[in-house]
């Protein structure tokens, strides 16, 4: 490593893309999963692990749900950050331009 940051905007969109499309792919089987377990417990409400069941998928539904926009949110502050240091260096560059 010599020392110095770099910041490539490309390898930031493409990083931004790839949790972009996790989070899309994550929702649709983590829905699932939660409607699974509820209908589950649901079916076995009259056992003793039928409200257990309900319980868990309620409990997971939210993580699940927060963990799906957190990837959203991370993509799109990836991209702000890409736009950002583009602009940047174009500010930069400007600056040193001759009139």
């Amino acid at each position: 490593m010599d020392g110095q940051v770099r910041v490539d905007p490309q390898e930031l969109r493409a990083s931004a893309a790839a949790a972009r499309n996790i989070g899309e792919e994550f929702r649709p089987p983590a829905d699932t999963a939660t409607a699974a377990g509820r209908a589950a417990g649901g079916a076995l409400a009259g056992w003793s692990i039928g409200p257990g069941l309900h319980r868990f998928a309620d409990d997971w539904a939210p993580v699940l749900g927060t963990l799906a926009e957190r990837l959203t949110g991370t993509a799109a502050a990836l991209e702000a950050t890409a736009l950002a240091h583009e602009r940047n260096d174009h500010r930069i560059a400007d600056t040193w331009r001759l009139p």
